[in-house]
Formats: structure tokens, C-alpha cells, sequence
């Protein structure tokens, strides 16, 4: 069985666990679930974050968005000082 992995994170904030327990300790909880109902879980979450500002939540999907635009900028850097390097050579 596979834990984790591609799952969105549900998390709910330190304040939120010192309200509700005496000892309080952070929780992440990590699920995996059949690709057709992804759509479905974001739209929950999303709708469920709205209503209860108190929890977030990171999806697979935002994270490799996040990734994809990380990989963009660092190429675009990348070719930018490579074109400065060779006009200094020139």
C-alpha cells in the first residue's frame, strides 16, 4: 500500500491544535486516491479551505505547478547569464 506520495496535505495551524488538544502536536495527513477523482478532492478542499480559513492544504497538482515554475525562471536566468558570458568573451 502506498502512504503519501502524490497526495494533496491537509494542515491545521498551531493555534488551531492548542485550542483543540492539551498537548498539542502539528498534524499532516497524507492520502492516496484514483486519478478520476482528483478533480473532485481538489474542488472539496478548495471549498472546504474557503469555509475554514483556519486549514490549508497542498495538492500534487499545486506542487508541481509551483515546481514547473521554478524550473522556468532558474532556465531563464540560466540562458540569460550564459548570453552575458559570451558577449563579454566577444
Amino acid at each position: 500500500m502506498k502512504i503519501g506520495g502524490d497526495a494533496p496535505f491537509v494542515y491545521l495551524p498551531d493555534i488551531v491544535f492548542k485550542q483543540i488538544y492539551t498537548t498539542p502536536t502539528l498534524l499532516s495527513y497524507g492520502f492516496d486516491m484514483n486519478v478520476s477523482f482528483q478533480p473532485q478532492m481538489e474542488e472539496f478542499l478548495s471549498s472546504y479551505v474557503e469555509k475554514n480559513p483556519s486549514v490549508t492544504y497542498t495538492s500534487a497538482k499545486l506542487l508541481k505547478e509551483q515546481l514547473n515554475s521554478v524550473a522556468s525562471m532558474v532556465l531563464v536566468i540560466g540562458v540569460l547569464c550564459g548570453r552575458s558570458q559570451i558577449s563579454t568573451r566577444s
